[in-house]
């Protein structure tokens, strides 16, 4: 059974995105542009407002 997560929660799908990106990080990030794609992955995660657990 295939659940959209959009339809849980809307913070679960945001934190599913934040996780994504999160990746692409790992995989795509090079010693040149690492710091860069680091704040943007911040700010992204800052941006979205979602408490802490």
């Amino acid at each position: 059974m295939f659940i959209n997560l959009s339809e849980i929660n809307n913070d679960l799908t945001i934190c599913y995105s934040l996780k994504l990106e999160l990746v692409d990080f790992y995989s795509k990030s090079t010693i040149d542009n690492a710091k860069v794609n680091l704040e943007h992955l911040i700010c992204n995660c800052i941006d979205t407002n979602i408490e802490k657990v």
